[in-house]
């Protein structure tokens, strides 16, 4: 229930007459309550398992019902004598950002000692670190998800946060855990002048905890270079049911101690998503990050992160790869070429999303390529990529359909029109290259020459029936009414057709009023 969707008497009165446990089983609450909602809820609190706090009157109604005395310091905070909490059979808590004062942290101790079948625990606020490690390692017992969404200050109340012991918490985990997730931690030394506790061997091993449960870790933030010195630790106690590690950029993946643990219990990394990098890979680095694992499905990566390295390990490594985004992002050299991507559909057979118009420069994939083997998937659903079809004479005069070399170029492109068509589930098509006029960009004009007309095999794409997103704009197209009347008839789906009057020689007056009266929707 959310308190902040509906009007005050509304929500007193269906809160007041509440009676089964299941029409209350979560509270969302940012708007301090009435005496009357307040006792309403005191009285249906039992039946209450998931509360949301997002305002800070409400911490100091539902946490508090004592202030600490003051000899208790933000450090020594006693978790044996909690305040009475209204709630006591909740699964999951959800704490926002708030401001409040230190005075929070008994009341969310107490809250948690009360509370001892947590299950998800998501902390959006300031905490003391140790009163946090407290709470992790001795309150809850049963935790099975954790979310901790750092805040940006590096400070509270004149004390380091509770980053300084990312290591620390983490270890101190419940050995229930499935799901770790940190955003926007810092890892900073934390300043102190107590000597260290010394532990015996004995009492060292009493106090770890394996955590085989672990499926999903993600950490982002900064870990100050520590990548290693925290995170090995807790990895050695996991086990291969960890089937998710993301955040920090995968630059983890550059440490071989934690590359090392990783390979132990059989985790190989699934998605690599090159936006999230924290630094500029070198190609060297890049390529040994791919060549961790065997087991990707997703990479998405810019052309600037591209070198041979990089793209051999693409290949290497990608026979499981169901989606290949390159997206262009400065720079304009040939890192990855045509022939990368005809060996990659030649080998990944579960491919369903390949997006690499921008990839190359002047070593586009070629018609040949295409026509000279076998594509290993059939589930391509969305394809961006330019292809090379030579235009048939040496210039940009134009040929007589009849003429040989027009008539062997159709035959081309027929083909290649034909290996598309063989890929049913396809939503999205974009190919070609840019096509300019031949005075302005003659090179890529002699390159590209992909009519998407009847005659040059735009009915072997008949089988397209679930196409959405038709992009000719990269073409010479020679799109009209006929091809037009015949895409309405076999392409069901199809909501746009980019690129109609984006072809070198604009298209006669009967395209444009056709699409005005049948098809407006495709062009607006």
């Amino acid at each position: 229930m959310h308190r902040g969707t509906l009007p005050t008497e509304l929500f007193e009165s269906i809160l007041s007459h509440l009676c089964q446990p299941d029409l209350v089983q979560c509270i969302h609450l940012d708007r301090f309550l009435s005496d009357e909602t307040q006792q309403a809820l005191v009285k249906n609190s039992a039946f209450v398992r998931e509360l949301h706090l997002c305002d800070g009157e409400l911490y100091d109604l539902l946490l508090l019902s004592s202030i600490p005395h003051p000899s208790e310091t933000e450090s020594n905070v006693q978790v044996d004598k909690p305040n009475t909490s209204i709630f006591t059979g909740l699964r999951a808590i959800e704490l926002h950002p708030l401001n409040h004062s230190f005075k929070v942290n008994r009341g969310i101790l107490d809250l948690a000692v009360q509370n001892p079948f947590i299950r998800r625990f998501v902390v959006r606020v300031d905490m003391d670190p140790e009163v946090l490690v407290r709470l992790v390692s001795e309150c809850l017992p049963n935790l099975r998800d954790f979310c901790l969404d750092g805040n940006v200050r590096l400070g509270f109340r004149g004390c380091p946060t509770w980053r300084v012991d990312i290591k620390k918490l983490l270890e101190s985990l419940s050995e229930c855990i499935q799901t770790v997730t940190l955003r926007r931690v810092y890892y900073q030394p934390l300043c102190t002048d107590k000597e260290p506790k010394v532990e015996s061997s004995v009492d060292a091993a009493r106090l770890i905890r394996h955590h085989h449960a672990l499926e999903s870790l993600h950490i982002d933030g900064d870990l100050m270079r520590r990548e290693s010195e925290i995170l090995v630790p807790f990895l050695e106690s996991c086990s291969h049911r960890l089937q998710s590690v993301t955040g920090l950029g995968m630059t983890f993946l550059t440490h071989p101690a934690i590359v090392g643990t990783l390979s132990k219990i059989g985790y190989a990394p699934k998605v690599l998503d090159g936006d999230s990098f924290q630094q500029c890979l070198s190609d060297i680095d890049l390529a040994g990050v791919i060549s961790h694992s065997s087991q990707w499905t997703r990479i998405w990566l810019e052309t600037s992160t591209i070198g041979p390295r990089t793209a051999d390990a693409i290949v290497d490594n990608g026979a499981n790869l169901e989606s290949l985004e390159i997206v262009y992002h400065g720079g304009w050299e040939p890192r990855m070429t045509g022939s990368h991507l005809q060996r990659l559909l030649s080998k990944a057979k579960r491919l369903k999303t390949l997006v690499a118009h921008y990839l190359v420069d002047r070593d586009m994939i070629t018609a040949t390529d295409i026509l000279s083997s076998e594509w290993a998937t059939t589930l391509l659903e969305h394809i961006d990529f330019m292809i090379d079809i030579p235009r048939p004479g040496d210039d940009a005069s134009s040929l007589s359909p009849d003429s040989p070399a027009a008539q062997s170029s159709r035959a081309i492109q027929r083909q290649v029109l034909r290996r598309l068509g063989q890929q049913k589930n396809l939503r999205k098509l974009l190919i070609g290259g840019k096509v300019l006029s031949s005075s302005i960009e003659g090179y890529d004009y002699q390159r590209n020459c992909l009519e998407m007309t009847l005659d040059s095999g735009l009915d072997e794409l008949a089988g397209l029936k679930n196409l959405e997103e038709l992009d000719i704009r990269h073409m010479d197209h020679r799109v009209g009414v006929p091809e037009l009347m015949w895409m309405t008839q076999h392409f069901p789906n199809l909501q746009h057709v980019y690129g109609i009057f984006d072809a070198p020689e604009y298209p006669s007056e009967e395209v444009d009023e056709w699409l005005q009266v049948h098809r407006s929707d495709w062009v607006n």
